[in-house]
């Protein structure tokens, strides 16, 4: 038996489900006030309901900008960590 499109949706969006985490919904709010749309319409686009390339470049700048911050957070505290243990001349 083929399965319904209802069926299908939902294999879709289990699929792409994007996490709404506070994160998320603060990226999905910066990006909507960049772009000028509603934090729907941001969803919307994420999840693939509709198309926008702006809208979609913006979240994954803001996304790429965050992560480069964490990174740099947890070098910066691993670096002061190594050299709290480990003396160097």
């Amino acid at each position: 038996m083929f399965p319904t499109s209802e069926q299908q949706s939902k294999e879709i969006f289990m699929k792409n489900r994007i996490s709404r985490s506070s994160e998320t919904a603060t990226r999905v709010k910066r990006t909507a006030e960049i772009c000028g749309v509603t934090a729907r319409s941001v969803y919307m686009v994420i999840f693939g309901d509709r198309v926008n390339e702006e809208v979609m470049k913006v979240y994954m700048h803001l996304e790429e900008l965050e992560k480069a911050a964490v990174d740099i957070a947890k070098k910066t505290s691993l670096v002061k960590h190594v050299e709290s243990l480990v003396p160097i001349k």
